[in-house]
C-alpha cells in the first residue's frame, strides 16, 4: 500500500517553485477564504495555532503522545543551543532527530531537519501539500490560513509527527508565551539562552517584561534551566517559574567546567566557533542531559558521566556540531570567479550582545591570521530597519565596554548592502533607492570619524564606506581589489542579519 507521501508525490510532483508561491501568499495576505491568521492579534493568532493542530490531526493530545521535546528560547544562542542539543542528541545515540529553527539562511528547507540534515526538496513539498490541503479544505469564515511563520510551524510539528522522530528540538521563533512553538502542553525540558533587548515593541522595553515573555515556554512540572542573566531578568524568570510551577529553573555551567574523558587530547574544540559558545554549549549539555534522564529514548546513552565528565560521544556531537551563518568562516569559491585571497567571516549578528560576540571572535580570528601575513579587514553590513545602527555599530569600533571609548575603525573599506529580499535581484544593475543604505554609511563615518560637535579639531577622514546596489556589486569591487594586490589578504565581516548572510552564501554557491 502506498504511503500517503507517496501517493501524495504521484499526484502533484514536487515543485519547490510552487510551494513558494504558495508560502508568499501567506506573506502578501492573498488567500482563498480568509486572510492569514484573520487579520487578528498576536495574542488571538497564537490561540488559533491550536485549531490549526486540530484540523491537521495532530492535537494537544496527540503532540504529547508522540513527541519528546526540549523547547529553547532566549534573546541570543538559542538558535546554536538548539543546534548543539540536536547535535550532543544525534551522537549519543538517537536514531531520528527533528530540529526546528528559524530564520532559513538560503533554503527554506532548513528550518525542518531530520537528523541534522535539512529535509529534501521532494520532502518538503509532500509534506507541504499535505498540510496546506488539510488546512485550505477546512478554512472557515472566522479560521482561515495562518500566516508564513505559524504555517511553517505547523508544517515543522506535522514531519516530526509523521516521521516518528524520538527527539524533537524547537527553538522559539520571537518571544515565547505566545510563540507559535509554545504548544506543547508538557515538553521533556525547556531553556532560557542569553536575554538582552530585541523585539521590544512586542516584548517590551525592560529586561523584567522581555524575561516574562521568554519564560512563557515554561510548564507545570516541567523542568528548565537558564544562562546566567541580568539581576533584573533573572528575578523574572524565577518568578515566571514559580507561577508556572515548574519543577525546578537552575542555572547551567559552561561547557569548560565539566570534565573530559581521560586520554582525550587536546581538550574540546566546539563545532560553532566564538568563546561565547561555550555557555550555549554548557545550556545545550544540561538540556540533553535531563532529557536523557528523562524521556525514556531507547539507546540514547548518558550525556555526562558518573564521574562528571561528559561522554565522549556528547564531546563528539559539541565539536561536530555546524550552524551555518554564525561563526562561519568561508574561503571565496575560485572555481566561480572569486579571488583566492579573500576570506570572508559570516555572522548573523543582530542584537548589540550578540554584536560584541561577533566583533570579539572576528578580531580574535583575524588578529591570528593577520599577524603571520600582509592583510586587510573589509566589512559588508546590513540590518532591518527597526534596529538602531548605532548601537550595532559601536562593538564593531571597538566601543561597548563600561567606559565611552574613543572609536578605532579596523576596517579599510567598509559596504552597506541592501538583502536580496529587498532588491529582488542579483543583478548589481538592480536599482534601488537605496535610502536605508545610505543613513548606515552616514552613521557609520560619523562613529568611525569620532565625529563630536564639540570636538576641535575635526577628527580625521575615516577609511572609504560606500552604499552599493547588491551584495553580487560589493563583491565585484571587493574581488577586483583582491586580484590587484593579490599579495595581501582580504578578511571579510558579514554581519548585522542572517538575510545578508543568507544572500552571501547563495552567492557563494555554500548552501547549508
Amino acid at each position: 500500500i502506498p504511503s500517503p507521501v507517496s501517493s501524495e508525490r504521484a499526484r502533484r510532483g514536487p515543485s519547490m517553485e510552487e510551494v513558494k508561491a504558495k508560502l508568499a501568499t501567506l506573506i502578501s495576505e492573498k488567500k482563498r477564504s480568509a486572510t492569514p491568521d484573520n487579520g487578528a492579534s498576536w495574542e488571538q493568532a497564537y490561540l488559533s495555532t491550536f485549531d490549526c493542530l486540530d484540523r491537521l490531526g495532530i492535537g494537544r493530545q496527540t503532540l504529547f503522545e508522540k513527541l519528546k521535546v526540549i523547547h529553547v528560547a532566549g534573546t541570543k544562542g538559542k538558535g546554536s543551543t538548539s543546534a548543539f542539543c540536536e547535535s550532543i542528541l544525534r551522537h549519543s545515540g538517537c536514531k531520528k532527530t527533528g530540529l526546528f529553527t528559524s530564520p532559513h539562511l538560503v533554503n527554506i528547507n532548513e528550518r525542518i531537519r531530520l537528523n541534522g540534515a535539512p529535509i529534501s526538496d521532494e520532502k518538503f513539498c509532500e509534506y507541504f501539500w499535505q498540510v496546506w490541503r488539510l488546512l485550505e479544505d477546512s478554512c472557515t469564515e472566522t479560521q482561515g490560513m495562518p500566516a508564513y511563520f505559524r504555517f511553517l510551524t505547523l508544517m515543522g510539528f506535522y514531519v516530526f509527527v509523521k516521521e516518528e522522530v524520538d527527539a524533537a528540538v524547537i527553538e522559539v521563533g520571537l518571544g515565547g508565551r505566545i510563540d507559535s512553538t509554545n504548544v506543547v502542553d508538557e515538553p521533556v525540558v525547556c531553556g532560557i539562552a542569553s536575554l538582552g533587548f530585541d523585539h521590544t515593541e512586542l516584548l517590551g522595553d525592560t529586561l523584567a517584561k522581555i524575561a516574562r515573555e521568554k519564560a512563557g515556554i515554561f510548564k507545570r512540572g516541567v523542568p528548565a534551566f537558564t544562562l546566567g542573566q541580568e539581576p533584573e531578568a533573572m528575578a523574572s524568570l524565577e518568578q515566571c517559574a514559580a507561577e508556572r510551577a515548574v519543577e525546578f529553573l537552575r542555572p547551567s555551567r559552561a561547557v569548560g567546567e565539566y570534565g573530559l574523558q581521560a586520554g582525550r587530547g587536546g581538550g574540546l574544540a566546539l563545532g560553532i566557533p566564538g568563546d561565547h559558545q561555550a555557555a550555549n554549549a554548557g545550556l545545550a549539555v544540561s538540556l540533553c542531559r535531563t532529557f536523557q534522564e528523562r524521556a525514556g529514548v531507547p539507546g540514547l546513552a548518558p550525556i555526562v558521566e558518573e564521574d562528571g565528565a561528559l561522554s565522549e560521544a556528547c564531546a563528539r556531537g559539541l565539536e561536530l556540531c555546524r550552524w551555518p551563518g554564525r561563526g562561519q568562516i568561508e574561503r571565496d569559491n575560485v572555481e566561480d570567479g572569486g579571488a583566492e585571497n579573500i576570506t570572508f567571516y559570516l555572522d548573523g549578528a543582530h542584537t548589540k550582545e550578540s554584536m560584541a560576540c561577533c566583533a570579539a571572535w572576528y578580531q580574535g580570528a583575524t588578529g591570528r591570521a593577520l599577524g603571520s601575513s600582509q592583510g586587510e579587514r573589509w566589512l559588508m553590513f546590513n540590518c532591518m530597519r527597526e534596529r538602531d545602527p548605532n548601537v550595532l555599530f559601536e562593538p564593531l569600533l571597538g566601543g561597548g565596554g563600561g567606559a565611552r571609548r574613543q572609536p578605532s575603525n579596523p576596517f579599510a573599506r567598509s559596504f552597506f548592502v541592501p538583502f536580496v529580499s529587498s532588491t529582488k535581484s542579483l543583478d548589481q544593475n538592480h536599482q534601488s533607492d537605496y535610502k536605508w543604505e545610505n543613513s548606515l554609511k552616514r552613521i557609520w563615518d560619523r562613529l568611525a570619524g569620532g565625529s563630536n560637535p564639540s570636538s576641535t579639531p575635526p577628527p580625521p577622514s575615516p577609511p572609504p564606506s560606500s552604499s552599493v546596489c547588491s551584495v553580487q556589486a560589493a563583491l565585484s569591487t571587493l574581488r577586483t581589489y583582491a586580484r590587484q594586490n593579490n599579495t595581501k589578504q582580504i578578511h571579510v565581516l558579514v554581519t548585522g542579519s542572517l538575510y545578508l548572510v543568507g544572500d552571501l552564501l547563495r552567492i557563494l554557491k555554500r548552501i547549508p
